[in-house]
């Protein structure tokens, strides 16, 4: 039996009926953006070559601005973070990374990525997590052994930009190039307010250390995605958003329903 008949059957009244037709992906060379061997390494391991909003994000990154992708779920944002990080440290060896994930929850997760892709790049940079799990005591070494350190917002406020009188956190801001922030909607309300200060509070301990960190952010669920982090962080970004997304699509049917056994109202307001 067809969907639609089972639900008029059991009295549904289908109103809209609307297919999105599925889309191919679209892939780019990346030979152009001249990257080093570390980095084409890192993307050697997708036969096809990368999708061309990945190739658009990763330029305009390192032609020196700040990019925010708002492209769909598993549309290869993270491969750029990546990317833009093993491209930098190939270019400044002493260069320092900043991955910013709002839940303690994810830096577990997001640590052994990180691993996962700088190895496949045959890089020697170190990859360090400090969350509110790791002892006060350890923070510093990981600091000064890690070219890569996951930390959480939290940590950034009550620790990192608590000790900036550390020899450690000096040096790591003052080598501070690339600043990650993903899952970049979930920083409003109360939360996004607190961390607006934060990453203004980030950005002028690096210029006053002699830091020009570049920021790249993720999320697949942002609206406005150029307002929303000017007012985060201040600062412009070149946004990469769902009309450049080119991972494609299945087709997905989408229904709109009202159930003839209640007593509602219409899309436009008339009783039923």
């Amino acid at each position: 039996m067809e969907l639609t008949d089972s639900l008029r059957d059991n009295g549904w009244r289908i109103v809209r009926d609307a297919l999105t037709p599925a889309l191919e992906p679209s892939y780019a060379s990346y030979t152009g953006l001249n990257l080093s061997s570390t980095t084409q390494a890192v993307l050697s391991h997708f036969a096809k070559g990368i999708y061309r909003h990945q190739r658009d994000a990763l330029k305009v990154l390192l032609d020196g601005q700040n990019v925010c992708m708002t492209t769909s779920t598993s549309s290869g944002k993270s491969l750029v973070f990546y990317a833009c990080a093993a491209e930098l440290l190939h270019r400044s060896p002493n260069a320092r990374i900043l991955a910013i994930y709002p839940l303690k929850a994810l830096t577990d997760e997001q640590e052994m990525k990180w691993r996962e892709a700088m190895s496949q790049g045959g890089t020697s940079a170190r990859i360090g997590r400090i969350d509110g799990s790791v002892p006060v005591g350890q923070r510093a070494r990981i600091l000064r052994e890690s070219a890569v350190v996951v930390m959480t917002p939290d940590v950034v406020h009550a620790w990192l930009l608590s000790n900036l009188a550390d020899r450690a956190v000096q040096k790591f801001i003052a080598n501070l190039q690339l600043v990650v922030i993903d899952e970049a909607h979930t920083y409003t309300g109360v939360f996004g307010s607190n961390s607006a200060y934060l990453f203004r509070r980030l950005q002028h301990a690096a210029n006053g250390l002699g830091g020009t960190p570049r920021y790249i952010a993720a999320s697949a669920t942002i609206n406005d995605a150029a307002r929303h982090l000017r007012q985060l962080t201040s600062m412009d970004f070149h946004v990469i958003g769902q009309d450049e997304d080119t991972s494609g699509r299945r087709a997905r049917r989408r229904l709109s329903l009202y159930s003839g056994r209640a007593r509602t109202a219409s899309p436009l307001g008339t009783p039923r």
